[in-house]
């Protein structure tokens, strides 16, 4: 029991304590502290803003690497197929490849790159690998503008 009443007056000082001192603490805000804030806020908000117009440039950057990379790679498979079309055709003792008769899905990548790709091509040529250097070379003829570019993302979702 005296233990009991011991931690109570303890408690009650305590509380005593906060609530005497806990007003203290406050201060007045001052409208130079005011105006300094807001001098903060609007830099703070220029500097979101700076953000995310990087990161909207970046997000346009990273989809046309990634559809250049998924055309690069159908027209790839395109150059291997038509080789071992040739192959095949011209070489009766080669074993023959069975999955050269089926060109893989770009998902319209390509198109939308304006680079023909040459399915099944026998013999196979370089045309669809100049039309995409040329997306990249100086003076490229075609320059991926951000519509074409958030087409190309959507085509790929």
């Amino acid at each position: 029991m005296k233990q009991f009443i011991a931690v109570l007056l303890a408690a009650l000082v305590v509380t005593g304590i906060y609530v005497v001192t806990a007003g203290a603490g406050q201060q007045g805000v001052s409208p130079s502290r005011v105006a300094r804030l807001e001098k903060k806020v609007a830099k703070l908000q220029k500097t979101v803003n700076k953000i995310k117009k990087q990161q909207t440039q970046d997000e346009l950057g990273i989809g046309a690497v990634l559809a250049y990379s998924v055309c690069n790679a159908a027209v790839s498979a395109d150059a291997l197929q038509g080789t071992w079309i040739n192959v095949n055709g011209r070489v009766a003792t080669a074993p023959a490849f069975t999955d050269v008769t089926t060109a893989l899905n770009d998902f319209g990548i390509c198109q939308a790159l304006s680079v023909t790709r040459q399915k099944l091509a026998n013999p196979p040529t370089t045309a669809a690998f100049k039309q995409l250097l040329n997306l990249v070379g100086p003076g490229a003829a075609t320059q991926l503008r951000p519509g074409e570019i958030r087409k190309l993302r959507a085509a790929l979702r």
